[in-house]
């Protein structure tokens, strides 16, 4: 009875071993397909975020940029229409270069609308209290604001020092913003061909995003409204007046 005890003992535990065998080689064959695919799973994922990474990196083709700069001037070309009716008198200094007072304005400004038979909204720029040298006639009608401005045009009004007072017709603050880069590196150039005694062309063309000297463009405004140089030396030159 012991002996067949111990043989069927025997016997189970070598059947129990084999399973606990047969069992370690199902893990062990298990955890390296586990492994296999983590490391294909992590090949993948480096894959994609490789890809994500050089999208995010990727420059804007320039169909997007020449889309987002065609979006940019349509957006300014509304708002200054919305504005067709407001022209911006600058230039207004007495005979001391300080800005013009109310009264001498006064006089002037309701000349040219009398003679027209026009009324109109005058109101003169002022800044922490204290007038500017601009002011803004605003009319209903745009027809309105053109016969001023021809009008005005047509006088020529002098200031204090003698200097023409200009009548153009006023850019929204909101454009104004927009193109403040362009118009700063227009200042910057003016200035620097002044210093060296150069006369020069210098102008800007906001539906072609460019600033020109003598007719060729020497800078680019982007979608984002910074302004890229494409005349190296040029941009060297300013760099050097700017300091």
């Amino acid at each position: 009875m012991s002996k067949l005890f111990k043989d069927s003992f025997k016997e189970h535990k070598t059947e129990v071993q084999n399973i606990i065998h047969q069992q370690n080689n199902k893990i062990d064959q298990y955890k390296m397909e586990t492994d296999a695919q983590i490391l294909t799973t992590t090949a993948m994922v480096d894959q994609l975020q490789g890809q994500v990474i050089a999208l995010e990196q990727r420059p804007a083709s320039q169909s997007d940029e020449d889309n987002a700069l065609a979006k940019l001037w349509a957006l300014e070309k509304a708002l200054i229409i919305q504005n067709e009716g407001c022209i911006m008198l600058t230039n207004m200094y007495d005979s001391k270069e300080r800005p013009m007072p109310d009264i001498s304005r006064k006089t002037m400004i309701d000349q040219v609308l009398k003679k027209l038979n026009l009324k109109a909204d005058v109101t003169h720029v002022v800044q922490d209290g204290k007038i500017q040298q601009f002011t803004k006639i605003r009319f209903v009608q745009k027809d309105s604001a053109e016969k001023f401005q021809k009008e005005w045009i047509k006088i020529a009004p002098k200031n204090g020092t003698g200097a023409p007072i200009y009548a153009k017709n006023d850019i929204p603050q909101e454009v104004r913003k927009l193109r403040q880069p362009m118009l700063d590196a227009e200042r910057a150039l003016k200035a620097h061909f002044k210093k060296k005694d150069e006369k020069h062309k210098v102008r800007i063309y906001y539906h072609k995003h460019t600033l020109k000297v003598d007719d060729v463009v020497v800078a680019k405004r982007r979608s984002d409204c910074a302004v890229v140089w494409v005349n190296a030396e040029l941009q060297a030159e300013l760099d050097t007046f700017m300091g």
